[in-house]
């Protein structure tokens, strides 16, 4: 639903997209149809390209403590500039501090170290401790 806008200007709050891709955003005039249906969205009015790893999708890695591994991040929208800390699994991503992270080794800034557009590497990872591990 229309958060606010004029006749010159329309914007709308919290739109959740969930997977990366690029979408085309459709719109409806109130006064062409009712815009309850796909058929009363026929003006294409932007692109929107959302970029990150794969959401909805846990992706599984396994490592030997005291042994550099890579974790290979898929997604949409990757760059050399993508970053990723590990925390223990009792934590959330998003409110843990990156103070937390558990990763040594070269890996331990996070930084990627190869990869595309659809994939990112993360090398040089050693896990100090076995368990099981959120990356953010």
């Amino acid at each position: 639903e229309r958060y606010d806008g004029d006749s010159t200007m329309e914007r709308w709050l919290d739109i959740g997209v969930m997977i990366p891709g690029t979408y085309q955003v459709c719109w409806c005039s109130a006064g062409q149809g009712s815009c309850d249906s796909d058929e009363d969205f026929t003006t294409n009015v932007a692109t929107l390209a959302v970029g990150g790893p794969t959401a909805g999708v846990v992706q599984t890695f396994e490592c030997i403590t005291g042994v550099a591994c890579t974790l290979p991040i898929e997604g949409s929208g990757l760059s050399q500039n993508d970053r990723i800390y590990i925390i223990a699994e009792h934590l959330e991503c998003g409110t843990a501090p990156q103070s937390f992270s558990v990763n040594q080794g070269a890996g331990s800034s996070g930084e990627r170290t190869s990869g595309s557009d659809i994939i990112s590497r993360f090398g040089g990872i050693i896990m100090g401790s076995h368990g099981t591990f959120k990356v953010c």
